[in-house]
């Protein structure tokens, strides 16, 4: 009888991996269905199955150890007899309940069942980890559900009934919250302590404020949909802000290295505009819903060049867009590497590009462009890399 896609690629981590006597504490999407196991793992499978196609989360018993070492061991284990196609990068932070997690996207061919898509997940609890594994050999319904998978593994920890009540309110912050909504930049020249003697550099600080009252001021490389996803309670680079009449009070988060709170106050101008004293911060176009028709480029120092080409029905095509975002991969390696080249669809909204590859996982990028021509800009820029239109 032929080995299931899940077994196969299970069974060479749990060959190696001490059992823990309490199952990991993950709460499964509703309506998928939970099965244990008799070698110890728990299977979670969505609604709608389809007869011979294969799609499980698998959840594997706790094991002692530290989170990145146990990841790297497991996925050389799940990987060792299999060649990875694309992806099985890295990923690393913190889940929405503080826990210090890993995980890997990839698709691989195994030697005994084909083309695999995996999606792998390890999070540190107390002195054990916690681990499970996504796998479907169909791209469509590995697609369909990982965003239900990514979302149930990243509130490990967290009961439904916390997180309907987060909800809850998160809604009810929408309705009645502040209400302002974008991504404002201020541009400045000043020392350069890298640089020569009387060196300048060039400064462009952002703030972003989202409609429920949050906000923040790093930089938004994947834009602020993939900014406030990722928000850290730790970070000073988020807080919360209030306006009343035309005053916006921002309170950040306590900055552990400086040991204070920061508070910023602002005004909003008649032009929308934010005015910090003699500071303006000017807000960039959100491009909700853009459709883009043409081809834009860049060429580069090296004499490369970046292209891609955008069409109003949703569709790309590109080569050499990982060029305008290797400093981001460098920055942020847990965030979706995007291939050599490659085609598919692409939407654009809150001044995030978030491109789906025909062959590969989504991609999100800051994004934004010249007021010129609104429905056809001449410039766009994908991770704050300028595009000029051919």
């Amino acid at each position: 009888m032929k080995p299931t896609l899940a077994s196969t690629v299970v069974i060479f981590t749990l060959a190696a991996a001490a059992r823990a006597a309490d199952d990991a504490k993950f709460y499964p999407p509703q309506g998928w269905a939970v099965a244990k196991q008799p070698d110890g793992t728990t299977a979670i499978q969505p609604p709608g199955s389809q007869p011979g196609k294969s799609c499980v989360l698998v959840v594997m018993p706790d094991v002692e150890g530290e989170v990145n070492v146990v990841y790297q061991t497991n996925w050389r284990q799940m990987t060792g007899q299999a060649k990875i196609v694309t992806g099985g990068e890295v990923g690393s932070g913190r889940s929405m309940a503080g826990f210090e997690k890993r995980w890997t996207t990839a698709v691989v061919d195994t030697p005994n069942t084909g083309r695999a898509y995996m999606h792998f997940f390890a999070v540190q609890a107390g002195p054990r980890v916690r681990r499970a594994l996504f796998v479907a050999d169909d791209r469509t319904l590995f697609d369909k559900h990982l965003p239900a998978v990514e979302a149930m593994l990243n509130t490990v920890g967290i009961e439904p009934a916390v997180l309907a009540k987060q909800k809850e309110a998160r809604a009810a912050a929408l309705t009645d919250g502040p209400g302002l909504d974008g991504v404002f930049y201020r541009a400045g020249v000043g020392f350069d302590p890298a640089g020569d003697r009387g060196e300048l550099a060039q400064r462009v600080d952002y703030l972003c404020l989202a409609p429920d009252g949050r906000a923040y001021n790093g930089h938004p490389s994947g834009g602020p949909v993939v900014c406030f996803e990722r928000e850290d309670p730790r970070s000073p680079s988020y807080g919360a802000y209030a306006l009343k009449g035309d005053e916006i009070v921002i309170n950040w988060n306590h900055d552990p290295i400086l040991n204070q709170r920061h508070t910023q106050k602002l005004k909003l101008l008649p032009d929308g505009k934010l005015a910090q004293g003699d500071d303006r911060y000017h807000k960039l176009a959100a491009c909700d819903g853009l459709k883009l028709d043409g081809a834009y480029s860049r060429t580069w120092a090296d004499g490369s060049k970046t292209r891609i080409t955008f069409t109003k029905d949703g569709r790309f095509t590109e080569k050499g867009l990982k060029d305008c975002v290797n400093l981001d991969q460098l920055v942020y390696p847990d965030w979706p590497k995007l291939p050599e080249s490659g085609s598919g669809t692409y939407t654009i909204g809150r001044n995030t590009l978030e491109v789906k590859y025909d062959n590969d996982g989504p991609a999100r990028r800051m994004f934004f462009s010249t007021p010129d021509e609104p429905t056809n800009p001449k410039r766009i820029a994908i991770a704050n890399n300028p595009l000029e239109r051919e």
